[in-house]
């Protein structure tokens, strides 16, 4: 069974039930479950967002060092 359990941040949560025919093989039979959901929605170009995080500094001491070091670093490969 597949429930729609929640609109979460920025997702739809659902939450999939499966029965089992014995609990013997459960971790290996839960991960094949969860390869097959996985291939079909690549199979279906269904794509899974990932969170992301924006980081906003007021200030970090030394980074204008470090980024100055990394352009001049860049700057000798090119």
């Amino acid at each position: 069974d597949v429930l729609f359990a929640a609109f979460g941040p920025s997702a739809l949560e659902f939450v999939l039930r499966v029965w089992l025919p014995e609990v013997n093989n459960a971790v290996s039979m839960l991960s094949e479950v969860r390869n097959a959901v996985d291939q079909l929605l690549r199979d279906n170009q269904v794509e899974i967002a990932f969170p992301q995080t924006d980081i906003h500094l007021r200030s970090a001491p030394g980074l204008e060092q470090v980024l100055n070091a990394v352009r001049e670093k860049e700057g000798d490969e090119r």
